[in-house]
């Protein structure tokens, strides 16, 4: 409310005192793009905040997954 207020006013004495029409407008544009820029790193440390808390999900094993073969020593023979 305060933020409409102050520009409302700011409107209104840069049309009644045209010398202050660039000061004013200046002002407004730095407060404009420095309210963008405070909203984009507050969003950029939410969404880090938010990764960070997430875990990985367990490994989960599967019936259908089949155990690695038993290694053999190298002397051993196949029979057919």
């Amino acid at each position: 409310m305060r933020l409409c207020m102050v520009s409302g006013g700011a409107g209104v004495v840069s049309s009644l005192w045209p010398a202050s029409d660039a000061p004013i407008g200046i002002g407004l544009f730095v407060a404009a793009g420095t309210a963008v820029a405070v909203g984009a790193v507050r969003r950029e440390l939410r969404i880090r905040r938010v990764l960070a808390g997430i875990r990985p999900l367990p490994a989960q094993t599967t019936p259908s997954s089949e155990a690695a073969p038993a290694a053999t020593s190298g002397d051993a023979r196949e029979v057919a």
